[in-house]
């Protein structure tokens, strides 16, 4: 008897034990679409933008938003100002680290069409609060972005 009680116990308990964190995190990621807003800077050949970007997330894979860089100080009438969509898909949704390409499409400048594949990397800190960061390339250049994201 005992060693039956001690194999369950080596089998299952430890299971039990790592699957809770995973399956709650699952169980509150399948709820309704969440929108997300944060800010959010870049840094490519052109310098340094900052902004906002503003997410509808479905489930734990998917994101489509818009997106606004605008470069310091002079933000709002800045002439390098870039604004378009984005799309995002991350692989392992079961995991809080995640990671996946995503793609924004834009207008630089109000004139130029500007197409930016990349790989992001998103770190939820909470069921709310997440961050990530991302590479790609523009213009045969590095393209890095970061962004906080808060759901409401």
């Amino acid at each position: 008897m005992l060693k039956y009680n001690l194999i369950v116990a080596v089998m299952v308990v430890p299971n039990y034990i790592e699957g809770q964190p995973q399956r709650q995190f699952d169980l509150d990621s399948q709820r309704q679409p969440i929108l997300e807003i944060g800010p959010s800077a870049t840094r490519s050949i052109r310098g340094w933008k900052t902004g906002v970007q503003i997410a509808l997330k479905f489930g734990n894979r998917y994101a489509v938003g818009v997106f606004g860089y605008y470069k310091l100080p002079d933000a709002q009438n800045s002439p390098d100002a870039f604004h378009g969509i984005y799309g995002l898909y991350l692989f392992n949704r079961y995991s809080r680290l995640q990671f996946g390409p995503s793609l924004r499409v834009g207008y630089f400048r109000k004139r130029f069409l500007t197409i930016i594949p990349t790989m992001e990397a998103v770190a939820h800190i909470t069921r709310r609060i997440s961050i990530s960061g991302g590479m790609g390339y523009s213009d045969r250049f590095p393209y890095f972005d970061m962004k906080m994201s808060i759901g409401l």
